[in-house]
Parts: C-alpha cells; sequence; structure tokens
C-alpha cells in the first residue's frame, strides 16, 4: 500500500532530518513508528501525505507517486491527524462533517451525514455531537479529530500521538476502535507513539527510528533489549503477558 525509497528531507538550512529512510507499510496492519524526540517522526508523516516535499526519493501509494497525486485524491486516500490540534467555532457534529469534503461535489448529501452520524457514535461522542468544539475538553477534541479523519473512508491512517491528552481509558478505547477499523476495512494504519507498551499491544509491526533513518523493523513479538538500548539508551527486561510482550525499565 505504500512504499518509501531512499527518502531524504530537511528544513531550511539544516542538516537531513530523514535520511535514505526506505520501508513498506502492509495492508490491514497497525505499524507504530517509535524513537526519540527529533528523530524524524513526524515529518515521515508528512512526507507520506505530502505536506511536506522531499529533498530526494519517492512515496508511492497503491504505485502512484504521492507528489503526482491532487491535494483532493491524497484526501481520498489519506486521513491525517497531526500533533497538534485546535477546537473550530463549530459543533462537534459540524466538525466532523467536514471530513467528508474530498466526497462533496455540491452540496452535503444525506449519505455524508449519515456516515458522520455513524463515526460520532463509534467513538462515543454522540452526547456532544451540539457541543462547540471550542467548548470540550482536549481529550474531546482529539476524539473529534479522529472522527474526522475517519468519515473520509480512507484507504490510509496517519496518526501523529493520536492519544497524546487521552487518559488511560479513552487511550484503550481509542486504539481499540483504531485496530478494529484498520483490520475491518483493511486499512494501512501509521501511527507515531511514545509509549513503547502501548504500542506493542496495539500494532502489528514497529518501526524503529534514529537520526532521520529507519534503524528496525519487526513484528512486536520481536522487539529486543538491544533494539531498546541503541534507540533509546535504556536498559529495560522484557516479560510476556497474554502472549504479548511489555518492557520493564531497570
Amino acid at each position: 500500500m505504500i512504499k518509501i525509497t531512499d527518502l531524504k528531507f530537511a528544513y531550511k538550512n539544516d542538516k537531513n532530518v530523514l535520511d535514505n529512510f526506505s520501508v513498506n507499510f502492509s495492508k490491514g496492519k497497525i505499524t507504530s513508528i517509535l524513537g526519540r524526540n527529533g528523530s524524524g517522526k513526524s515529518t515521515l508523516l508528512k512526507n507520506i501525505n505530502s505536506i511536506l516535499k522531499p529533498s530526494a526519493g519517492s512515496v508511492y501509494i497503491d504505485g502512484k507517486d504521492v507528489n503526482s497525486m491532487s491535494s483532493k485524491m491524497i484526501a481520498k486516500e489519506i486521513g491525517f491527524l497531526s500533533q497538534r490540534s485546535e477546537g473550530i467555532d463549530a459543533t462537534v457534529m459540524d466538525a466532523v462533517l467536514t471530513g467528508r469534503k474530498p466526497h462533496i461535489s455540491f452540496n452535503v448529501s444525506e449519505a455524508d451525514l449519515a456516515i458522520t452520524r455513524k463515526i460520532i457514535k463509534m467513538i462515543g461522542l454522540q452526547p456532544l455531537a451540539c457541543n462547540k468544539t471550542t467548548e470540550i475538553s482536549g481529550g474531546e477534541l482529539q476524539k473529534v479529530v479522529i472522527a474526522r479523519a475517519l468519515v473520509q473512508e480512507p484507504k490510509i491512517l496517519l496518526l501523529d500521538e493520536p492519544v497524546n491528552h487521552l487518559d488511560m481509558v479513552n487511550q484503550l478505547e481509542v486504539l481499540g476502535l483504531i485496530r478494529d477499523i484498520t483490520l475491518d476495512r483493511e486499512l494501512t494504519s501509521v501511527i507515531v507513539m511514545h509509549d513503547i507498551n502501548i504500542a506493542v499491544r496495539f500494532s502489528d509491526e514497529l518501526i524503529f527510528m534514529k537520526d532521520g533513518r529507519l534503524y528496525e523493523k519487526c513484528s512486536t513479538s520481536n522487539i529486543s533489549k538491544e533494539i531498546i538500548k541503541s534507540v533509546f539508551n535504556l536498559d529495560v527486561d522484557i516479560h510476556s503477558y497474554d502472549n504479548k510482550p511489555f518492557l520493564i525499565v531497570k
């Protein structure tokens, strides 16, 4: 679904944030991207989404170079959640409905409204549907932004720290929902995460970034102490519970 080859990117007058980065992302799987601050995780998502343009290399979606695609076409293919979200002077219902924009030709259809209502219910936002997004909590706003990405009905989800402002209960709920939708709709879901144990619990694959490069790609069952030591400079023990590894920092 997504193929990245020899990607390079640098902000103006700076060294490469991404340096010869190559990787493939699989359909029907959640891949979590892990690494220290400044390793290029968020920059990678923005290059996949063509918000940023690489200085070299390419990103392909179903064999098509993303930089040859129109913004409307990209919006139909990719649902993107940035790291920072702010409320707008609109109700939750209307804010989520804006995610249908790539599919709307003239007027909002009953089908657009039905999909929006369905996702709002799925995310648990029904009680807030008529509230202004400027009047809800940061965690609730994060759910609104996730819902807006889902109503696009994309093939790809790019989520930059999607549960950063949520409490533990809502983290588990939202990530469980993303996992279920990824499997049900065979999406390619790429998530930037900070909590390694949460990433291991909800992901199929892990990508570790270091200094703008791909350090390691592995299944969650193949995570090792050596990877964590090299990427994060942390000594950990790895245990197993319910057939899933979990890490304890020494």
